[in-house]
């Protein structure tokens, strides 16, 4: 059986989901949650192997922009968006 790596583990406890307006990010599945609170990952840094949380901040008339720390990805979905609980 081959050995996996953290990362292996990790990428498991995430799903690809629309976020809204034709973006994609990853979402903590629910599962999987244990402690943690409900959050996106960024799609771009998923595929390069690490799980960058997206920062959400609320914009007047435009809805909502989720940024990504590492790679600066930023997209603008519909303002309410959650991930799922």
């Amino acid at each position: 059986m081959k050995n996996r790596g953290p990362w292996d583990s990790e990428k498991q406890r995430y799903e690809l989901t629309d976020v809204g307006d034709g973006n994609f990010a990853y979402v903590l599945k629910a599962a999987m949650r244990g402690s943690e609170p409900p959050h996106y990952v960024c799609a771009n840094c998923y595929r390069q192997g690490k799980a960058s949380i997206l920062n959400h901040m609320h914009t007047r008339g435009m809805g909502d922009l989720l940024t990504c720390p590492a790679c600066g990805t930023k997209f603008l979905v519909s303002r309410g968006y959650k991930p799922s609980t």
